[in-house]
């Protein structure tokens, strides 16, 4: 059953890392969105800082892809930076229960920034990091998720659709096999 698992868990991985690897390609292809995350303001966005041209009325067509740029790329900047105090805080819950908050965020604008296939990652994720405790033991599987998150909102996945499905199956097995263990998962990763 193990050996089983751990295939699953290399197949996903793989597909992943093809995937990345594709997404990296074209996202060195085209201009701006390497460069936008790393780029990206470290302030709150909220409804009253949407600016409107001219002092137009509200309206969903006023967004400008250059908005919805940035808001992309604080979302997935606090992703990252929420992962990266875990590994550093280690087990402390505030830094875990800011990396769930993160994930549950990006969950919610799943649809605006990626579609089904981030809402389909974002949704695994969630499931996982609020099944265990401590979500550390699970790093390469979280890893894997963030990356593939990351290629779902900055890439024009349509070209790689059904790599990015057999990505999300696989990532949802292997989080479904987790959740299913129940409180004996962290010995599954050990």
């Amino acid at each position: 059953m193990l050996h089983v698992a751990h295939s699953h868990f290399t197949q996903a991985r793989n597909l992943a890392l093809k995937a990345i690897h594709y997404a990296d390609l074209t996202q060195n292809h085209h201009s701006g969105s390497a460069s936008a995350l790393q780029a990206a303001p470290a302030r709150p966005v909220s409804i009253e800082s949407i600016e409107e041209p001219d002092g137009a009325s509200p309206a969903p067509q006023s967004f400008s892809k250059r908005k919805l740029e940035s808001w992309k790329c604080e979302d997935m900047r606090r992703l990252q930076e929420g992962w990266q105090m875990v590994l550093i805080a280690g087990n402390r819950a505030a830094a875990q229960n800011a990396f769930r908050s993160a994930v549950h965020n990006l969950h919610g604008v799943s649809s605006l920034y990626g579609g089904d296939i981030l809402e389909r990652l974002t949704n695994s994720l969630q499931r996982l990091v609020e099944a265990v405790a401590d979500i550390r033991p699970f790093r390469a599987l979280i890893e894997l998720h963030i990356k593939a998150c990351r290629a779902a909102v900055f890439q024009n996945i349509e070209a790689s659709m059904g790599t990015s499905l057999k990505v999300c199956a696989l990532l949802e097995a292997e989080v479904a096999r987790i959740c299913h263990a129940g409180p004996e998962a962290e010995r599954i990763c050990a």
